[in-house]
């Protein structure tokens, strides 16, 4: 029995030693901020919509090379996206973005933003 309960106390401490244990990961946080888009009744069209968003690094490794995609969806179902791109984003550090996309005239119903890092290596 003593045997028995040495075991269960030297298996239940090794496996909490190794649920502590993890690597350097990278998180990138993007938030749509506001977008607008003004319309004009001289030519009864819709101009560019400006969409605002912050990019932030909440890992706890340096990201080297990003990129966020702004997916605009216009009235008549077409969907234009763009890539903003950028570099060196150290860990906790916040960017203010604003992209100006040119909708051809038409009006603008949502902003969808996506992520992707491109690649990681540890500070």
């Amino acid at each position: 029995m003593t045997y028995g309960l040495a075991v269960f106390i030297l298996l239940l401490f090794s496996c909490e030693k190794n649920s502590y244990e993890r690597g350097p990961s990278s998180q990138l946080t993007v938030s749509l901020t506001d977008w607008d888009q003004e319309y004009y009744q001289n030519t009864n069209s819709w101009g560019s919509v400006n969409v605002y968003f912050s990019i932030k690094n909440t890992g706890d490794v340096t990201i080297p090379s990003w990129e966020v995609g702004v997916e605009i969806y216009i009235e008549d179902g077409e969907i234009i996206e763009y890539w903003e791109e950028g570099e060196q984003l150290q860990v906790g550090e916040e960017l203010g973005k604003q992209v100006t996309l040119n909708t051809g005239g038409k009006k603008v119903i949502r902003v969808k933003l996506k992520k992707r890092i491109l690649d990681i290596y540890s500070n």
